[in-house]
């Protein structure tokens, strides 16, 4: 198939890379990011590509990423900006100067938290991953305040 380069994977697993409409800086750049944070993903990075979509959503609400990648907004995508930020902060998780970090960097002890906790007004659950590799989860509902389902015919 032509154009379409083959690490793209499945239907399910592409990307769009290239802007549909005019786009601001700022929103050029949360693209960017999430482009860079599905390509994580795909190689099996669920911290990069965790904190990637966290910056994406934090930058467009002009949280602190804004304040970090202020004068970065129109630097050309060849540049590896979000490779270049997470690089930035493991350096910083490295030195010890983010040291409340270092509990999810396993280059300095810590673990990747694969799976975020999820939590709804009637169940919760967790999973965390075990020193051989195996990943557990816990789940919790509350039956009686789950929302109803349409029957089964």
């Amino acid at each position: 198939m032509m154009g379409r380069p083959a690490w793209h994977g499945e239907p399910a697993a592409m990307i769009s890379v290239m802007a549909t409409k005019a786009e601001t800086p700022t929103e050029r750049t949360a693209r960017i990011l999430r482009t860079q944070a599905t390509h994580c993903e795909l190689l099996g990075s669920a911290l990069y590509a965790g904190l990637l979509r966290h910056s994406a959503d934090d930058l467009l609400a002009d949280g602190p990423t804004a304040g970090v990648l202020e004068g970065h907004l129109e630097d050309p995508g060849r540049s590896a900006l979000p490779l270049r930020m997470l690089g930035g902060v493991h350096a910083l998780v490295l030195t010890g100067r983010a040291r409340e970090l270092a509990t999810f960097y396993p280059s300095a002890g810590g673990t990747a938290d694969p799976s975020p906790k999820e939590e709804f007004s009637f169940m919760y659950g967790r999973s965390f991953e075990d020193p051989d590799g195996h990943m557990w989860a816990v789940n919790w509902m509350d039956l009686a305040a789950a929302p109803a389902q349409p029957a089964m015919a």
